[in-house]
């Protein structure tokens, strides 16, 4: 299993990427415990709902953000050390990607929670 992702662990720009995606994520789910209980027991969860119920979540819901961020993070491990040899490219877009997508939801994590708080 080691060898499987040597290639992508060798590479500055892919390792550095996740190493900080790894972090940003840390950094989240720190913060959503450290606030979760004084957080209301509904929180505007779901923004691009109408208005209504349909929006707001149970406070356990803030979880589901850095869940997905999780899954998107391994998927694109996986995926990046799978086609390094083929496209070093693509395996760096694909940790930029994660990056990306693990700071905009360190963004909409502190957002959510700076509203209710």
């Amino acid at each position: 299993m080691r060898e499987f992702f040597k290639p992508a662990r060798t590479d500055n720009i892919i390792s550095r990427a996740f190493l900080a995606s790894c972090f940003m994520i840390g950094i989240t789910l720190l913060y959503i415990v450290l606030r979760f209980f004084s957080l209301p027991p509904f929180i505007p969860i779901f923004n691009q709902l109408p208005w209504g119920d349909n929006r707001i979540g149970s406070k356990i819901f803030i979880f589901i953000p850095p869940a997905i961020t999780i899954l998107i993070m391994a998927s694109n491990i996986t995926l990046s050390s799978y086609m390094y040899d083929k496209s070093p490219l693509l395996s760096r877009i694909l940790a930029v990607t994660s990056l990306l997508a693990t700071f905009l939801i360190l963004i909409f994590s502190f957002v959510i929670i700076s509203l209710v708080i």
